[in-house]
């Protein structure tokens, strides 16, 4: 059953830019606009998020109100090694040209076997597979479907309107690689009712340039599931960020599977501004900073 996908708002996150871009979502049926009012309009002390409007009103309502946005599109994701019309930057040179609006959430895929949890790893079908969830992981694959599904998270966990998995395995069982990253956002994918130019694993996990180049290129919200050591050694050091933002972590514990690491790109930017955040879903869960505990 397909849900509109919610996308709040704070007053916060965008920088001091009147009637700035906060962000949007996408289904098939109908669209969430939320733009940032000015520092002194009544609007800014009610409520932030703004009601779906019908899709035959949606591109009137980009050109009136928001006209240099590139809204994330089927068609952006499909052409993620071309340039597309919302700009491109490409890691490891000096080009750099003004992007949209972009939120990028990464997380590490859920629980596997062989660590303090019980239990084989399992697939989707429930055929044992050592390159698989154990239960726990299944469990938290369904709490982050929950929260950035269904908009337990408000402002601190939109909704996708991308999701990118490492490309999983797809010979037998026990064999090729790990399908968890797969696996940790497909209850997430189906409750979202993605399709299959909104759901990536076509990239390999030791790809990390390909896949920052595409992610770059997009507007909207983004997720990204990915192996916890390449997250933080290719993939991180690739994300510009702004001179106000905290460092990116350099360590993942290996028992640590309960952050979100976030990166918010303002409209007309190039660099992100980087926040750590800590759901603690389920029981155990943490809310330290990555590095600081022992793994």
């Amino acid at each position: 059953m397909r849900r509109r996908t919610k996308i709040a708002s704070c007053r916060d996150e965008w920088g001091n830019q009147r009637s700035s871009v906060r962000g949007a979502s996408v289904n098939h049926r109908q669209v969430s606009i939320v733009a940032r009012p000015g520092p002194h309009s009544d609007a800014s002390r009610t409520s932030d998020c703004v009601a779906p409007v019908a899709r035959d009103r949606f591109e009137a309502l980009l050109r009136e109100r928001i006209p240099r946005v590139g809204l994330l599109t089927s068609a952006a994701i499909s052409s993620i090694d071309q340039s597309v019309q919302i700009g491109t930057w490409v890691p490891g040179t000096e080009r750099e040209v003004k992007l949209s609006a972009l939120i990028i959430y990464f997380i590490r895929h859920a629980e596997k076997p062989n660590e303090q949890w019980p239990g084989p790893g399992l697939n989707a079908e429930g055929t044992q597979d050592a390159k698989s969830l154990v239960i726990r992981g299944w469990q938290r694959a369904g709490a982050w479907a929950a929260l950035f599904g269904e908009g337990l998270g408000q402002c601190d966990y939109l909704a996708p309107q991308a999701v990118f998995a490492a490309k999983p395995g797809d010979g037998p069982s026990n064999e090729g690689a790990s399908r968890r990253p797969d696996e940790t956002v497909l209850p997430l994918v189906e409750r979202l009712g993605l399709n299959k130019d909104q759901f990536n694993t076509g990239i390999k996990q030791d790809q990390a340039m390909r896949l920052v180049g595409a992610i770059q290129k997009l507007s909207g919200v983004v997720l990204v599931c990915w192996e916890h050591k390449a997250l933080v050694n290719d993939i991180l050091p690739l994300m510009p960020l702004e001179g106000s933002s905290p460092p990116v972590p350099t360590k993942w514990n290996d028992d640590r599977y309960d952050v979100v690491l976030r990166f918010d790109r303002a409209m007309g930017s190039t660099k992100f501004a980087f926040r750590e955040l800590y759901p603690r879903l389920l029981s155990g869960d943490s809310d330290k900073p990555l590095g600081t505990e022992e793994a």
